[in-house]
């Protein structure tokens, strides 16, 4: 099964799971971006350098999360219960 064949409420619910598993680390990346864009002049090196590190590490726990079989095999399970449920 692919998304487009999910009814619009299946596909919003769908929507609602992948929203939640990837909203920690889109968060932590703009909320640090923000940061660091608001007090780049104040801030030491050594601060900024903390603030950027925590955007690389959000990233790549992003990217291994859409990379992972576990989030795929997730998402599978998700729609197929979901057409299950019928």
């Amino acid at each position: 099964m692919n998304i487009s064949q999910l009814s619009p409420d299946r596909h919003q619910s769908l929507i609602t799971v992948v929203n939640h598993e990837l909203r920690t680390p889109l968060t932590t990346i703009l909320i640090s971006a923000e940061l660091l864009s608001r007090y780049n002049n104040s801030w030491s090196e050594e601060k900024k350098l903390e603030y950027i590190q925590r955007v690389q590490k959000a990233a790549s726990e992003l990217t291994q999360l859409l990379n992972s079989d576990e989030f795929a095999n997730k998402l599978k399970d998700y729609a197929q219960n979901r057409q299950d449920s019928v």
